[in-house]
């Protein structure tokens, strides 16, 4: 599967105005399918966001680190179709967490997404995406 960052702040909004909310120990995982007949390969769309409660800098860029390590271990095993777009929010206890925690918290989030017959759609906006650019990744 393929993994992108989301970057735009629009992005944030709208899946966290539309998409559904996972709860975990130490983050919470905000999290939408586009599904469009047009792509060809499923696309795992992720962002993060570690507010300043986690701790100061160096401890959100550790967080952050291990978020996106975590990501690209399961991203491999993942079998979701369509696009999915997930927003992971760290909670403040994120700091003290053992890495393996973290882990399998987030592989049951995700198990509990490709377990879900229906999952929210993301609406499409034609002020924030242009579909087309989705196909030049």
């Amino acid at each position: 599967m393929k993994l992108d960052r989301i970057t735009k702040s629009n992005d944030y909004r709208r899946i966290h105005r539309s998409g559904a909310v996972l709860h975990s120990f130490a983050f919470i995982l905000l999290y939408g399918i586009v599904s469009d007949h047009f792509l060809e390969d499923s696309t795992l769309k992720v962002g993060l966001t570690v507010s300043k409660k986690v701790g100061k800098a160096v401890v959100r860029n550790r967080c952050k680190r291990r978020l996106r390590s975590i990501l690209n271990e399961i991203a491999s095993c993942l079998k979701l179709s369509g696009m999915v777009e997930v927003v992971v929010v760290a909670k403040s206890k994120m700091a003290d967490v053992k890495y393996e925690r973290l882990r399998n918290d987030m592989i049951a989030a995700f198990s509990k997404i490709q377990s879900q017959r229906v999952c929210p759609e993301i609406n499409w906006n034609e002020k924030n995406l242009d579909k087309s650019s989705l196909l030049s990744g």
